[in-house]
């Protein structure tokens, strides 16, 4: 059960990983059309 477990929790820190960066780049594409607007 334990080494189950284990394995689960690397799978979703993995994922999260991934997640987490994915929204990085949207936050960044998000950002430079936010500013992109204000400069306009």
């Amino acid at each position: 059960m334990d080494e189950k477990l284990r394995e689960n929790n690397y799978v979703t820190n993995d994922e999260i990983v991934k997640i987490s960066q994915e929204l990085d780049e949207y936050i960044v594409i998000f950002q430079k059309k936010y500013q992109n607007k204000k400069v306009v």
